[in-house]
């Protein structure tokens, strides 16, 4: 017997140890009879009933109805009910989730789903709820350890749902259903026996939209059991341990951990994520007491977004060794879990923009950017190119992306190039190339290319022009290069970076074709050239050598500048083409060995017998006396070649040329006083630039000697409208009526002092001959009586004195 002592009423309780055996079946129940007395009062026998054994996990087994329920716009469903049949469950109900698949409705908040267990429980799975956002495909399940309800009002969605019964009492299932009340969770299962009919009740309780669950409906029912007479074995139970999906939009996926029996005391385990850049878990640990280790508490593990086009990727959730002190659970590892994170990035390059760009010929550029998608697994190379580098470039060449700045943009900068053709504006495009990676999600992608146009800044009336500025021949339409003596080098360059050469070894003909001339009346040229002691052959001490060559179709010359060596002195000299075949050219001018500009001004006869052709040429910015009168109205110009051509036998040396420029001065559809002047760089009176008539054939030779043309000479000084002009000299001052009024112009080699119009006019006729007026010469004399005597008499006296300070005598 055990004393309780004196037992006052409404004190506490008092409790005494009492040790004895038990005998029966496990999960039995033993009564034990206790026989109570107050002192000498006997107060009775009572009677208490202790279960047998420890109460221990029993498993989770899954039962499933595949067959669909269509769920009417009004009224129940069909089966009603749906029923699954439990069997071969040991214990009682511990934990029971629910699972709708492939749930379906036009208007969720008309439906109503009522589960009841074998033994008459019943409660409302879903009720009410998602409003009236019409869904499909879903999978629904009910856990009361779900982190929360399905939403009154908005969309539904799959995933695991506390049961979600917003109208409970509103809803009354018609019969065979059960009548109310009805339970909201699914703990009123608890402690039942499993075994038997579970049956699904659902209704639709407002006509205007039907729905179904095609795939039927589930129950994942846990059992617990008694455990007798040997200690409950420790363990933990991690379902499931594999194809959990994660997304980087924040996708989340479930498992459970249970303790396969119930410790002495608290068990704790934590909980980790293996890639905190792939996915996180929640919560960060668990923890199981005595009264609830047979419940499974459910981690919860969201995707993480990246910029990384990594395809899915594999992770894994840790569980940490248990922590408790009841020594059978201490150190227990549960099994990891693991995860796919599905990605949400893909590998791709943006360029921006593609299109609208616009650079221009005078060196204007434009900018577009290129970026990747997504961070790469390794650096990705794309090469740059334009498609016409005549018309841009572009820089950089190529683009590289490491992972730590593929997200950066890159800017690449387009910029216009010059080219010698009126072309308008011209569409070229930037080509990119296709992505060179070790990442195969990059490695191979072709970016889009980017359309450019370049805008031309060539003058409306150009034919063509190269300075050779490009460093090559490729704007000329055609070469003629034997033996690569034709080359274009820094070496060559008698303007800007870069010149022409051409060796000469032999007869063959070393030129630079142009055919962009069209059927020209009119054809306007200027080149520069240096001798550089080039030897034309041919024996004698008198060869000659064509510098350049106008056709028309593709043999018949129409103008010819020509270079001679006699006696070691070089000479230039015009040829032009007359209709019958023969040939008219210009007085040989001396020149030096040295570089010159040459120009030359071409025009065919305006009519049959018009005979009014003529051909003039400049050499360094002075004049040659014009050919005039000429009868070639059936010429034309279609093609131009410069360089050295009609080479003689024992020709050598290296001939230099730079700065072509052509041009259609005097086509009939723009007049030839609209065009601007081809010589830019020269200061030269407007007169200057006219073609000088020839008079009776004859030109001003050394000393004021008269010669035949076209064989005169005249020295290497300026020739200016058919006027000897020497040396540049300083103007003796202004002031005093006797003073001749000069006009000065300097040209390439230093400039010469060009006497006004009435002097050279005097000079044209006088100056060159000798002897008495003729009829003819009458009317200038009478202007020259106009202008003044003593004004003309100054003026030829000056021309006198500039001769002789040169050692020139001017015949005057």
């Amino acid at each position: 017997p055990q004393s309780y002592g004196v037992l006052t009423p409404g004190a506490a309780a008092e409790s005494r140890p009492f040790t004895f055996t038990a005998s029966g079946s496990c999960g039995g129940t033993v009564s034990a009879t206790l026989h109570l007395q107050d002192g000498p009062e006997d107060l009775g026998m009572v009677t208490f009933g202790f279960p047998l054994g420890a109460v221990g996990a029993g498993g989770t087994t899954l039962f499933a109805s595949a067959a669909a329920v269509d769920i009417p716009s009004s009224g129940a469903a069909a089966p009603y009910p749906s029923s699954i049949s439990v069997s071969g469950l040991t214990g009682t109900v511990a934990k029971v989730k629910a699972t709708l698949t492939g749930f379906g409705h036009a208007f969720p908040d008309d439906v109503d789903v009522l589960l009841v267990g074998p033994g008459g429980q019943r409660m409302l799975l879903l009720s009410d709820a998602g409003g009236g956002g019409a869904v499909s495909g879903l999978a629904l399940t009910f856990d009361d350890a779900a982190a929360s309800a399905l939403p009154d009002g908005g969309p539904l969605s799959s995933g695991t749902w506390k049961p979600s019964a917003y109208e409970p009492a509103s809803d009354a299932f018609p019969s065979p259903a059960p009548g109310e009340p009805y339970g909201t969770t699914l703990s009123v299962f608890e402690g039942t026996n499993p075994n038997g009919t579970w049956s699904l009740y659902v209704r639709d309780d407002f006509s205007g939209g039907a729905g179904t669950i095609a795939g039927g409906w589930s129950l994942s029912i846990t059992t617990s059991a008694p455990v007798c007479c040997t200690a409950p074995p420790a363990g933990m139970t991690v379902s499931p341990t594999t194809g959990l999906v994660t997304t980087e939009a924040g996708g989340t996926a479930t498992f459970t951990v249970v303790l396969n029996s119930a410790p002495a005391a608290d068990v704790t385990i934590g909980l980790a994520s293996s890639n905190l850049a792939e996915g996180t878990v929640a919560p960060a640990s668990l923890t199981f007491t005595p009264a609830n280790a047979l419940l499974p508490q459910t981690v919860t593990v969201t995707g993480v977004d990246d910029s990384l086009a990594d395809g899915p990727v594999a992770y894994t959730v840790t569980t940490a060794p248990a922590v408790s002190d009841d020594p059978h659970y201490a150190g227990l590892d549960p099994s990891d879990v693991s995860v796919t994170n599905t990605d949400d990035d893909t590998a791709g390059i943006t360029v921006s923009p593609t299109s609208g760009l616009v650079t221009t010929e005078a060196g204007g550029s434009a900018n577009f950017t290129v970026v990747l998608k997504s961070i790469p697994a390794a650096d990705v190379t794309i090469g740059l190119a334009s498609s016409d580098l005549t018309e841009g470039t572009v820089t950089p060449t190529s683009l590289t992306f490491t992972p730590a700045d593929a997200l950066s943009p890159k800017m690449v900068t387009v910029t216009g190039v010059d080219d010698p053709i009126v072309d308008g504006s011209v569409a070229y495009s930037i080509v990119t190339a296709p992505a060179v990676s070790a990442d195969p999600t990059y490695a191979g992608l072709d970016p889009a290319d980017v359309s450019v146009t370049n805008t031309d800044d060539e003058p409306a009336d150009l034919i063509f022009k190269d300075g050779f500025e490009s460093g090559g021949l490729l704007r000329w339409s055609a070469s003629q290069n034997v033996g690569g003596r034709l080359a274009v080098s820094r070496a060559a360059a008698l303007d800007g970076s870069f010149g022409l050469s051409a060796q000469v070894t032999d007869t063959s003909a070393l030129y630079v074709q142009d055919d962009t001339p069209s059927a020209e009346p009119r054809y306007r040229a200027r080149f520069l050239f240096d001798p550089n002691g080039f030897n034309p052959g041919g024996g004698g001490g008198n060869s000659t050598v064509r510098l350049l060559v106008a056709f028309q179709g593709t043999s018949t010359r129409t103008v010819t500048v020509v270079l001679r060596r006699r006696q070691g002195q070089f000479s230039v000299q015009a040829q032009a083409l007359l209709d019958g075949g023969g040939q008219s050219s210009t007085a040989f001018v001396n020149v030096t060995d040295a570089p010159h500009a040459i120009e030359l001004d071409w025009r065919r006869a305006s009519a049959a017998g018009a005979n009014d052709g003529s051909l003039q040429l400049w050499i360094d910015g002075a004049a040659v006396p014009a050919l005039g009168g000429l009868n070639n109205d059936t010429t034309r110009v279609d093609m131009v070649r410069l360089g050295p051509q009609n080479l003689q036998a024992g020709a050598s040396g290296t001939l230099f040329f730079d700065r072509f420029e052509s041009r259609p001065v005097g086509r009939p559809e723009q007049p030839a006083e609209m065009l601007p002047a081809i010589r830019t760089d020269l200061d030269l009176p407007a007169e200057a630039r006219e073609p000088a008539p020839v008079h009776a054939g004859l030109a001003c030779g050394p000393a004021g000697r008269v010669r035949e043309a076209p064989e005169v000479e005249a020295q290497a000084v300026g020739v200016h409208a058919g006027v000897l002009v020497g040396p540049a000299h300083r103007d003796p001052g202004r002031g005093g009526g006797d003073r001749v009024e000069a006009e000065r112009a300097r040209d390439d080699a230093g400039g010469h002092l060009l006497l006004d119009r009435p002097v050279r006019r005097a000079h044209r006729f006088l100056g060159c001959r000798r002897g008495p007026l003729k009829k003819e010469e009458l009317p200038l004399a009478h202007d020259l009586a106009l202008f003044g005597i003593v004004r003309v008499a100054a003026g030829l006296l000056r021309v006198l004195v500039l001769g002789r300070e040169n050692g020139r005598h001017g015949g005057v």
